[in-house]
C-alpha cells in the first residue's frame, strides 16, 4: 500500500515538473526543493513531522536532512496533495469526528524517508 502510494505521488511530481510548475526551485504542485545538507552523502531523513490543531484545521510540518536537493511530496487519507513546501494545511472542523492520516515523502538522488501522522477533528 505504502509504495503504492509513493508510486502516484512520484507520478503527480513528474506531471508537475513536465508542466513546467517548478518556479525558483519551489513546485506549485507540493513539491519542494530542500537546500543540501553539507558534508553528508546519502538518502533524507525526516527530523519531524507535526501537525498541530487550529481554527478549523491542522497545519502539519516536515523538517528533514538531505545530502543533495529533495523533493517533498504530501498526501491526505491516501490522495496526492497539491500545497506548499514544507507544510501542508488540512481542513478539520473541531467536533466534527473526521478523522485524517497524512503521509510525507521526501526524496533525493540517493533515496527516499517516508514518516505519517493522524488525528482526529
Amino acid at each position: 500500500m505504502v509504495k503504492g502510494l509513493v508510486n502516484r505521488w512520484r507520478a503527480a511530481a513528474g506531471l508537475a515538473a513536465a508542466a513546467g510548475m517548478l518556479i525558483s526551485g519551489v513546485a506549485m504542485a507540493g513539491v519542494a526543493q530542500a537546500e543540501p545538507a553539507s558534508g553528508v552523502s546519502g538518502a533524507p531523513v525526516i527530523t519531524d513531522l507535526s501537525c498541530r490543531q487550529g481554527l478549523g484545521a491542522y497545519t502539519c510540518r516536515v523538517r528533514f536532512t538531505s545530502s543533495t536537493a529533495a523533493t517533498v511530496i504530501w498526501a491526505v487519507d491516501e490522495q496526492p496533495n497539491v500545497v506548499g513546501p514544507s507544510l501542508i494545511v488540512v481542513t478539520c472542523p473541531r467536533g466534527s469526528g473526521e478523522f485524517h492520516s497524512v503521509m510525507v515523502v521526501v526524496q533525493n538522488s540517493f533515496g527516499e524517508d517516508v514518516d505519517f501522522e493522524s488525528f482526529g477533528c
